[in-house]
């Protein structure tokens, strides 16, 4: 296989795995969905991958069974020095959502009240944010507001969000001798 860097990977230290990050491109370049969003989440607070990994699946359980299939691909990380950042264990998913009948935002991806993932992440004393696209091409036209996610409607989007995904799998904050650094849905585009 063809060692392949990103402009992600090599401000992080390289490629930490490149078939996982050939599984991450099918997922973007194969989807099923008709009007795909590419979301990024990272999870904090735990110090158990375990419960990063149950916390995540009830999450898109409570998407799937609300009408919103997805695919995601995921990785644990851990940044030593947590006064840097604060994040310690966390968990970094990225996530393709069919958003053709439904707009997650509105009940499920965000901090609101009214937010149906907030109260499952309380439970497992798990936070959440969503990190932003940081290409400009994932603006809104008219404003040029930034948007939470980044939508595949042209090979420019998608190129950049085959990029932009690599950041699963720069070396950076990857955990030495952890097994199981990397998750990922089975294909369930059509649920």
């Amino acid at each position: 296989m063809k060692k392949e860097e990103t402009v992600i990977t090599l401000k992080n230290g390289g490629m930490h795995n490149q078939p996982k990050y050939k599984l991450m491109k099918e997922m973007v370049d194969n989807n099923k969905f008709k009007e795909a969003r590419l979301y990024h989440l990272i999870l904090t607070g735990a110090t158990d991958p375990a419960v990063y990994r149950a916390t995540w699946k009830t999450v898109v359980e409570k998407l799937r069974d609300n009408g919103m299939p997805c695919q995601w691909h995921s990785c644990i990380e851990r940044d030593e020095d947590k006064d840097i950042d604060g994040k310690g264990l966390h968990m970094h998913i990225f996530m393709l959502i069919e958003c053709k009948d439904q707009n997650p935002c509105r009940r499920f991806l965000n901090h609101r009240s009214n937010s149906k993932i907030e109260p499952i992440m309380e439970r497992n004393g798990v936070k959440f944010y969503i990190a932003p696209p940081r290409s400009s091409i994932h603006r809104t036209k008219r404003k040029q507001r930034q948007l939470r996610y980044a939508t595949l409607g042209s090979k420019e989007k998608i190129a950049d969000c085959k990029v932009w995904i690599s950041y699963l799998v720069k070396n950076r904050s990857k955990v030495a001798g952890m097994r199981n650094i990397y998750s990922a849905s089975r294909d369930r585009s059509s649920t």
